[in-house]
């Protein structure tokens, strides 16, 4: 799973793909290739995506579009019961759940009450996709991507790129620096009721993530 690019913008081409997104939001977009074979992720997907629920419990509540508008003579697709994206069986159903990991993240940390997101794949290269994510802080957006992919790649691939069972506390303590605007680590150690060696190893993560802590910074 390798990042190609990283844009910002309104991306109106596929508004019509989500009758979820919102006008008043902009959106990150992701440019990523799945670089190993495609049955690498087929098996682990059901370790990965139960893994992702038990650190982050609420992606269970997640609701998905799936691109489509309402069709009243469908049966009802039992996935829904375990997953909270819709399940294709490919490449693409890692991906769907790595844009429903960044908007949980986005969400937690920034508290935004609604937040929607679109995967799409391509043509050619075909382990080629885009994610759409609305956000209103892209920096926020950025370093819950970043997140999330480590996170994933963990999971996968079992790398050290992030150490999962914290995941709750870099969650916890991004959201008490970027919406509680607590900066101090001896504040945020009293808030977190965390030791202070926790607090900074946990603030250098988050640097290790472009966590941006400049829009803390107070205007000259």
């Amino acid at each position: 799973m390798k990042l190609i690019s990283v844009q910002y913008g309104d991306f109106e081409e596929i508004e019509h793909l989500n009758p979820n997104f919102q006008k008043n939001f902009l959106k990150l977009k992701l440019t990523l290739d799945m670089l190993s074979p495609k049955e690498i992720y087929i098996e682990n997907f059901p370790r990965l995506m139960f893994t992702l629920i038990e650190a982050l419990p609420n992606l269970r509540y997640h609701q998905c579009s799936h691109g489509e508008k309402r069709h009243l003579k469908r049966e009802y697709d039992p996935s829904h019961l375990i997953s909270p994206i819709k399940i294709i069986g490919d490449v693409i159903d890692t991906v769907h759940l790595l844009e429903h990991t960044i908007l949980e993240l986005q969400c937690q940390i920034s508290e935004m009450d609604v937040c929607s997101g679109l995967t799409c794949n391509y043509w050619e290269p075909e382990n080629r996709f885009d994610v759409f994510v609305e956000c209103t802080e892209p920096n926020i957006a950025i370093f819950s991507s970043n997140v999330a992919i480590a996170a994933l790649k963990n999971i996968i691939y079992n790398t050290n790129d992030f150490d999962l069972p914290s995941l709750s506390d870099t969650v916890a303590i991004a959201k008490q620096i970027y919406s509680r605007g607590i900066t101090d680590a001896d504040e945020l150690a009293g808030a977190l009721q965390w030791s202070k060696p926790k607090v900074q190893s946990e603030i250098k993560r988050l640097d290790r993530f472009n966590f941006p802590f400049q829009i803390l910074q107070p205007a000259a």
